[in-house]
C-alpha cells in the first residue's frame, strides 16, 4: 500500500495528481495528463466558452494583485499622507475628514459583503438546485459545478459536496484579492474627496482682517492673505494625493475595463446560446 494513500495525505496526493504536479508521477504521466485534458476539452466549444469567463475573472484578480505589489511604495506614501492629514487639520476640517472616512468605511464594508454574498450564492447554486428538486419534485438531477470543473476521478458523484466546498473556498480566496484592492481604492478615494471638500470649506469661510490698536497706532494683520495661503497649501496636498492615487490605478483599471468588456461579450453569447435550453427546462419543470 502506498504510504501517501493513508487518510492523512491522500487528499493532497489526489489534488496534486489532478493537476499533474505529484512528484512521484513520471514525466510521461504528467505530459499525458495535460495532453488528455487538452484533447478532451479543446474541441468542445461549449466547455471552452464556459471556462473563459472564470479565467478572465482570475486574470483580473491577478492584475490587481500585481498592481498592489508593484505600487507598494506609493500606497505606503498615501497611508502616511492620511496620518499626517489627521494631525494637521482640526475643528470643522477634521469633522469633514471624519465624515468622508466614515463614508469610505460604509461603502467598502457594503461592497465587500455584497461581493462575498453574491459569490457564495453563485457557488452554492447547484446545491440549492439539488435540494429543490429532491424535496419538492422528488427528482434526482445530475450534479454539476457552478464553475465548469472536470475532475480526473471516478468518485465525483460520491465526493461532490467535498469538491464543491473546496471550489467555493478557493473562489472566495481569489475574490478576496479583488475585495482588498477595491476596498482600499474606495477608502483612499473618499479621503481625497474629503481633502478637496476641506479646501472648499476654507474658501467659503474666509476670515475678516484683524484690526488691533497698540500704543495708539493701528496694526492690521492680513488674516485673509494667510488664509488664502493655507487654502493653496491644502489644495496642493489634495492634488498630490489625487495624482498618486491615479498613478496606482490608471493602468490597472484600463486593463480591468478591457477584461470586463470581453467577459460581457462572452456572457451575452452564452445567454443567447442557452436561452432556448432554459426555456425548454422551464416547460419541463412546469409539466412535472
Amino acid at each position: 500500500m502506498d504510504f501517501f494513500n493513508g487518510h492523512y495525505y491522500k487528499g493532497m496526493k489526489v489534488l496534486l495528481c489532478l493537476i499533474g504536479r505529484w512528484p512521484y508521477q513520471t514525466r510521461k504521466q504528467r505530459v499525458i495528463l495535460v495532453y488528455n485534458h487538452y484533447d478532451n476539452y479543446s474541441s468542445k466549444q461549449e466547455v471552452v466558452i464556459e471556462t473563459i469567463s472564470p479565467l478572465l475573472v482570475d486574470f483580473t484578480c491577478l492584475v490587481k494583485y500585481i498592481t498592489t505589489s508593484l505600487k507598494m511604495d506609493t500606497i505606503f506614501g498615501l497611508l502616511e499622507h492620511i496620518k499626517e492629514d489627521w494631525k494637521i487639520y482640526s475643528g470643522e476640517e477634521k469633522k469633514i475628514l471624519e465624515y468622508y472616512a466614515n463614508l469610505g468605511k460604509i461603502f467598502s464594508i457594503g461592497y465587500v459583503a455584497a461581493v462575498y454574498m453574491v459569490t457564495i450564492l453563485f457557488m452554492t447554486e447547484p446545491i440549492v438546485e439539488q435540494t429543490y428538486f429532491k424535496i419538492f419534485k422528488n427528482i434526482t438531477i445530475p450534479k454539476r459545478f457552478s464553475i465548469p470543473t472536470y475532475w480526473e476521478t471516478p468518485d465525483v458523484e460520491k465526493n461532490f459536496y467535498y469538491l464543491i466546498s473546496f471550489q467555493t473556498v478557493n473562489t472566495n480566496f481569489i475574490i478576496s484579492i479583488t475585495c482588498a484592492s477595491d476596498a482600499m481604492f474606495v477608502i483612499l478615494l473618499q479621503h481625497v474627496t474629503g481633502l478637496f471638500s476641506i479646501t472648499g470649506y476654507l474658501l467659503e469661510n474666509i476670515p475678516i482682517e484683524d484690526l488691533k490698536i497698540q500704543n495708539g497706532s493701528k496694526k492690521v494683520k492680513d488674516i485673509a492673505y494667510e488664509h488664502y495661503v493655507y487654502c493653496m497649501k491644502s489644495h496642493k496636498r489634495a492634488l498630490e494625493f489625487a495624482e498618486n492615487l491615479e498613478s496606482i490605478y490608471v493602468w490597472c483599471f484600463g486593463m480591468v475595463i478591457a477584461i470586463n468588456m470581453c467577459v460581457m461579450s462572452i456572457t451575452a453569447m452564452q445567454i443567447v446560446k442557452t436561452s432556448g435550453s432554459y426555456f425548454t427546462m422551464l416547460v419541463q419543470m412546469r409539466n412535472v
